[in-house]
């Protein structure tokens, strides 16, 4: 009899423990900022075309899409007077994506909204020196799912 109360004990503390979810947890990286658990890496290509000059360039980008959604990574644009290379932060909200491309002196350069479809994404971009224009990454996006 007081074995099968052991049993029972265990158990339920076996259910109890599986009833309440277990999160990821957030870990410091070497210089203690806050990590958050990484969902998808993203890279790709695309193409941005300038109002101001009305030229065809190309970009290349890797992202890291975070569990809140939120975008972070680097990208290389050809053809900018403005960049080069930059990091750059965004958000996908539902088919939405918005964000800002920040140089690496921490300054940022231009802001982006966009539609993301299965076939890519698309958007306008508006830059710090006044330029806007069409970005597009219209391709199947390479996706590379991470953690579980």
């Amino acid at each position: 009899m007081c074995y099968r109360g052991i049993v029972l004990i265990v158990l339920l503390g076996v259910l109890a423990a599986g009833a309440f979810p277990v999160c990821a947890q957030e870990v410091s990286d070497l210089s203690g900022r806050m990590q958050r658990p990484v969902m998808q890496r993203l890279v790709g290509a695309g193409k941005w075309q300038s109002r101001r000059s009305g030229n065809d360039s190309n970009w290349h980008i890797q992202l890291k899409r975070l569990d809140d959604d939120s975008l972070e990574g680097r990208i290389t644009v050809v053809g900018s007077p403005l960049i080069q290379q930059a990091k750059i932060e965004g958000q996908i909200s539902g088919s939405e994506v918005y964000g800002v491309v920040v140089g690496d002196n921490d300054v940022q350069v231009a802001t982006f909204t966009g539609s993301v479809f299965k076939a890519g994404m698309s958007g306008t971009y508006t830059t710090t020196d006044g330029d806007s224009g069409d970005w597009s990454w219209e391709r199947p996006v390479g996706i590379e799912s991470v953690g579980d």
